[in-house]
């Protein structure tokens, strides 16, 4: 299970520089068409293409680090509650080898008054 939550945050972290990397390029081509030596610049079809791109990459993006925060929450969570059933059996098995400490003891000091 460990491996699963590990394997799941590699491909979550690496789906989000993947599509960084998709953004930028997105930018890019945008500022591209906006440095045009003598063209002039309009609102066309092919630029208003780029930024429904660039939106839907970014919705992607984010979508994607939501999935990164509940990933790693539920982690921590899972890690602490294992850490307090530990604490808690450690408890109880420590309460039981004092017990039985006490009790040999006390048989030991009934044999001896014997």
């Amino acid at each position: 299970m460990i491996n699963q939550v590990e394997e799941s945050i590699k491909s979550t972290e690496k789906a989000i520089r993947d599509k960084e990397q998709y953004l930028k390029l997105a930018h890019t081509r945008l500022d591209i068409r906006h440095k045009r030596p003598n063209i002039e610049l309009v609102y066309d079809p092919a630029q208003k293409r780029l930024i429904e791109e660039i939106k839907e990459i970014e919705c992607e993006i984010q979508k994607l680090q939501e999935r990164y925060e509940n990933i790693t929450k539920l982690t921590i969570l899972f890690f602490s509650s294992i850490s307090g059933y530990m604490k808690y059996k450690k408890r109880k098995i420590v309460g039981r080898v004092q017990r039985k400490q006490v009790e040999l003891i006390h048989h030991r000091k009934e044999k001896c008054q014997q």
